[in-house]
């Protein structure tokens, strides 16, 4: 159960979360400062991503589509986001008070994910702060998009916060990329088996997730989720045996499974 299957180098001396922040100036009106450039540049380089692929992902000339669909109403909580043109990235803004509360626990999330690459918690890549002439600053946050797969193989998304209170979305012939919740994971297990984990995995699984819940904990962090997507295995193939009453299962990569069940991530620190 990989994560990025990347080796994870030890932070040079430079990469601590007491780094200072760094402001550029973009021109005499604008100034953007970076939370922790070093650090966070450090992160990115954990999972591959270096300075070139986040320029090309969030070049304006390609996101300028993007930025002007985004709205406000897109998130609950009222905030600002937008998905890369390339969908490497997502872009949100974030109130003083998320930023406060990521700064209280940065130190242990870099820790958390330096020690643990198979961390569901969402990879944070960099926090930022867009001050404008007699403009109240914005504070914006870079994360990993970890949902990748193609909607066309998607069967279901849901959004899971382990409470029935509110936690459930009605309506009938919902898209498959429809964003799910708790009591409707629950219902259609009743209607059918979709859910075929294997022990190891159950129990890898669970230890990953109760490690991230107990950096959660620590800093009495309550309004998260978990991003949990099932997606079709390319790899399935149901093949007739001869009596059109019995079929028999065919992978090629002796996944047995007709469904694929993937952990995202944790949707945590900001919630949509």
């Amino acid at each position: 159960m990989s994560n990025n299957g990347l080796g994870a180098p030890q932070p040079s001396q430079h990469a601590q979360p007491e780094d200072e922040d760094d402001a550029l100036i973009v021109n005499e009106d604008v100034k953007v400062t970076e939370f922790a450039p070093d650090v966070f540049a450090y992160l990115r380089d954990l999972d591959g991503i270096d300075q070139d692929k986040v320029k090309e992902s969030l070049s304006p000339e390609f996101n300028r589509e993007s930025v002007f669909k985004a709205g406000e109403s897109q998130g609950k909580s009222g905030s600002f986001f937008f998905f890369s043109h390339d969908k490497n990235f997502i872009i949100k803004t974030m109130t003083q008070s998320d930023v406060d509360t990521f700064k209280k626990l940065f130190k242990r999330y870099f820790a958390h994910v330096n020690q643990n690459p198979n961390s569901l918690l969402a990879r944070i890549y960099g926090i930022y702060s867009v001050q404008m002439e007699d403009v109240e600053p914005v504070n914006l946050i870079l994360m990993g998009n970890t949902k990748k797969s193609n909607d066309a193989m998607i069967d279901h998304i849901f959004d899971l916060k382990g409470s029935f209170v509110n936690r459930e979305v009605k309506g009938k012939n919902l898209k498959n990329t429809a964003t799910l919740k708790d009591l409707n994971l629950l219902n259609l297990q009743k209607e059918k088996i979709f859910l075929r984990f294997k022990k190891n995995d159950r129990y890898d699984l669970m230890d990953i997730l109760d490690k991230d819940v107990q950096l959660m904990q620590a800093h009495n962090i309550m309004d998260y989720s978990l991003l949990f997507a099932v997606e079709k295995n390319a790899h399935f193939k149901q093949g007739a045996t001869g009596s059109t009453a019995s079929k028999t299962i065919v992978s090629d990569d002796n996944d047995e499974n007709r469904n694929r069940c993937k952990i995202v991530e944790y949707d945590k620190f900001i919630v949509l």
